[in-house]
């Protein structure tokens, strides 16, 4: 059975260098306090004017690489004639989620304003689609309502979609600090928020210990730095999620504070899912400022979202998921839905390969959805 505890929340393999030789380049998008941000981008071999799909990576909004895309994602889409963009964000908790979404928008104004120059005619940029996995699902999920123009699709991975669930308020990990530092210096790096000590890439608990050298030959990169500052967030997550990992990006001093921001930051509230009214977020337009009248094509109040979730996903529930799909219903919006049984969190990481059971099941339904509204 797949692994439904929260170790599965960080993989402890390396994948082989070999899964990563899709032709790419690497592009500064923005600097901010001092810190370089960059993006990946993965052109498809096509002659003609072809969709893109920009990539949200996760990592709990606090560790992660831009330059690692769930295995199946980009070779399929490549496949499938549709460029892949993944970019990087500073983490918290030097970073909020505003800050964070900031630097979604300028990665995604990078893209309108550079693609043309890399990937000349056959781009076609009105065609796009906002994904991402876990915490970087509710990244994508805040630019499916807000981007202009509108995606054409959001692809929801084993997505967190609601800040405010009472679930994360009610678990926590007793995990032991790595030893490498003393317990001051870590809760005193958790309260840091100047931005010029922001980062943007941590590998994973499971693989930071790998070492530099080896990360960046797997993940073909020579500006991944995996130093003292990328251990002390390692720790700095462990020291958080024994509590709400979340409140990392979340601002206000009372926990009511804090839960009226993470409502607006919420994407299945920001619908008026779970009670919410779906008005006072980040979403200032109609539903979502897809409405008629400011100059979009879109023909729904939402892109058309496909879901990937496990059922016994132990970090994100599944149920958000599947409130957010009924909630699209009920505003008219195409959906999508695959629910692995007795999967757990990032559970899709096993698809590395066509030949993997599942697979079409999985993956190439999902990409099958996409194209239906990115062809358009």
């Amino acid at each position: 059975m797949p692994d439904t505890s929260d170790s599965a929340f960080t993989p402890t393999t390396l994948p082989d260098p070999t899964d990563y030789t899709c032709p790419f380049s690497d592009h500064i998008f923005a600097t901010k306090h001092g810190v370089d941000l960059r993006l990946r981008l993965w052109p498809s071999p096509v002659n003609s004017p072809s969709p893109w799909l920009l990539w949200s990576h996760g990592g709990a909004f606090l560790f992660g690489m831009h330059e690692e895309v769930t295995p199946w994602v980009v070779p399929l889409l490549l496949r499938r004639g549709i460029h892949v963009v993944s970019f990087s964000y500073r983490f918290a908790p030097q970073a909020s989620l505003e800050d964070i979404i900031d630097d979604a928008n300028d990665a995604y104004a990078w893209c309108r304003a550079h693609l043309p120059t890399f990937l000349g005619t056959t781009v076609a940029l009105d065609s796009y689609a906002v994904a991402g996995d876990s915490a970087g699902g509710t990244i994508a999920g805040l630019l499916a309502q807000t981007l202009t123009p509108p995606p054409r699709a959001f692809l929801a991975n084993h997505a967190l979609l609601d800040l405010a669930d009472p679930f994360f308020r009610t678990r926590g990990d007793n995990v032991e600090l790595s030893g490498e530092f003393d317990e001051a210096e870590v809760i005193a790096a958790a309260q840091d928020n100047d931005p010029a000590h922001a980062i943007i890439t941590c590998p994973s608990p499971g693989r930071i210990g790998f070492g530099q050298g080896a990360l960046r030959r797997a993940f073909h990169s020579l500006t991944l730095v995996v130093g003292r500052r990328q251990h002390l967030q390692g720790d700095v997550f462990t020291l958080l999620n024994r509590g709400n990992w979340i409140d990392a990006v979340l601002r206000g001093g009372s926990n009511e504070e804090k839960h009226v921001y993470a409502e607006r930051h919420s994407p299945l509230r920001l619908l008026g899912g779970r009670g919410s009214d779906g008005v006072n977020g980040v979403a200032t337009n109609g539903v979502n400022g897809h409405g008629e009248g400011n100059g979009t094509r879109s023909r729904y109040p939402h892109p058309p979202t496909y879901f990937l979730h496990g059922e016994a996903d132990a970090i994100v529930p599944v149920e958000q998921s599947r409130d957010m799909a009924k909630r699209l219903r009920e505003l008219g919006v195409p959906v999508g839905e695959y629910y692995e049984p007795g999967a757990g969190h990032v559970f899709d990481q096993r698809f590395s390969n066509r030949r993997v059971k599942g697979y079409d099941e999985c993956c190439s339904a999902a990409v099958d959805f996409l194209e239906v509204y990115l062809r358009q």
